[in-house]
């Protein structure tokens, strides 16, 4: 079986950017990277907007759309079925696979791979926060054997991935429930129908400490004794990651006092606008992980407030968009909450014995979740075992 390798721009019919739309009601949904959830898209809740260029930004089922900067920069998602109108952000790049040369479910899986990150990674641009260009995508090398091979290979790997979304669902249906003792003991914290005190974050945050982001290796630590930079990734999905981390230069002395500790409550200062404002609370942590310079901890004020509570309110979806207008930036900047301006916003205040009865109720939950991640991690590594054979061209003869 012979296999070739061409350029993404050879085997794809569009690699272009989104659309900078402004709100309307017309039926154009718009895709943005918050609406894909474990590279799902929930169409019901995609918001509308005001679109002149509909043919021109549409998406189709095969395409591909990356995150071209933050958190999520070089993530790609297949959208497999989507509305007749539909299109998509200005910082997704959106690539339409020629199904004469290529699979889309068989390029999809392709970057997940970390032949796909390694090109990506070389080719990123920025600083702090790189971000991916559609001349540089056109760049990438793909592996291509016959297209019946390619739909054999991906036909294995849905397989597998279909174990791993098992659990990524069930974790999210633990959210849910979170969620649903969290309005029912709290109600709408924006509304405060049930009249909580009213303090700002300044009452209850007795200082914020800043993070550092010295030059880091392109990977994470491997070793208990080693130092590492949490990546912004690792409170992007309001769940603490301590696997998105970037080792320290062995020449770069570490700073212990920003290192992240059990009970710490993370949050991230900057990032895109949607994913901006994001909070983690620490249940544990691997040691020698230190903040980088995109997140704060919040130290609160013990007995006054609990951090569970406190991490839940702010990603609680209403009172998150709340913590997200307190963001500001230069044209062509990310997105960046300052400390001033956190201090001062306000923030509905239970009494404590019913933060603490809510937190309780959310460390059962989160024990069991924790099984269900041992679970999805085993899942995790048969995929990743599989996807590497697969583009070796050991998977199907």
């Amino acid at each position: 079986m012979k296999w070739t390798k061409k350029s993404l721009g050879q085997i794809s019919e569009k690699i272009d950017y989104g659309y900078t739309a402004s709100a309307g009601n017309s039926g154009v949904k718009f895709l943005r990277i918050t609406d894909i959830q474990n590279g799902i898209v929930n169409w019901e809740t995609v918001p509308q907007v005001e679109c002149s260029k509909i043919e021109k930004y549409a998406l189709a089922g095969g395409d591909i759309v990356f995150a071209r900067t933050g958190a999520t920069t070089g993530k790609s998602f297949l959208i497999e079925e989507c509305p007749e109108n539909a299109v998509f952000a200005s910082y997704l790049i959106r690539v339409r696979p020629n199904k004469a040369e290529v699979f889309s479910k068989y390029l999809s899986y392709f970057f997940d791979t970390p032949n796909y990150w390694g090109q990506i990674s070389s080719s990123a641009t920025g600083a702090t926060l790189p971000g991916v260009n559609s001349t540089k995508l056109k760049e990438l090398q793909i592996p291509l054997p016959p297209l019946p091979t390619q739909r054999r290979i991906a036909a294995i790997l849905d397989k597998a991935d279909a174990l791993r979304r098992k659990g990524r669902e069930l974790l999210d249906k633990y959210d849910e429930l979170v969620q649903a003792v969290f309005l029912e003991l709290f109600g709408d914290p924006v509304k405060n129908e049930k009249q909580w005190d009213i303090l700002e974050f300044k009452d209850v945050i007795e200082s914020i400490d800043s993070g550092w982001s010295p030059k880091c290796e392109d990977f994470p630590k491997t070793d208990d004794k080693d130092w590492a930079v949490l990546k912004l990734g690792a409170v992007t999905y309001r769940i603490y990651n301590p696997n998105e981390n970037k080792a320290l230069k062995k020449e770069t002395g570490e700073k212990p006092e920003i290192e992240v500790r059990k009970g710490d409550l993370l949050f991230s200062r900057k990032n895109t606008y949607e994913l901006v404002g994001a909070c983690a609370y620490v249940f544990d942590t691997p040691s020698r992980l230190m903040l980088p310079d995109t997140i704060f901890r919040l130290n609160y004020v013990k007995g006054r407030v609990s951090p569970i509570f406190l991490w839940q309110l702010i990603n609680d979806l209403n009172f998150r968009q709340e913590i997200q207008r307190l963001a500001s930036g230069s044209s062509g900047s990310m997105p960046n909450i300052s400390k001033g301006r956190l201090l001062k916003k306000s923030l509905p205040i239970p009494p404590p014995h019913i933060q603490n009865h809510f937190a309780e109720i959310v460390k059962n939950i989160e024990a069991q979740k924790a099984k269900v991640r041992q679970q999805i991690t085993q899942s995790e590594a048969l995929f990743q075992s599989l996807l590497q054979r697969a583009f070796r061209g050991e998977l199907v003869h």
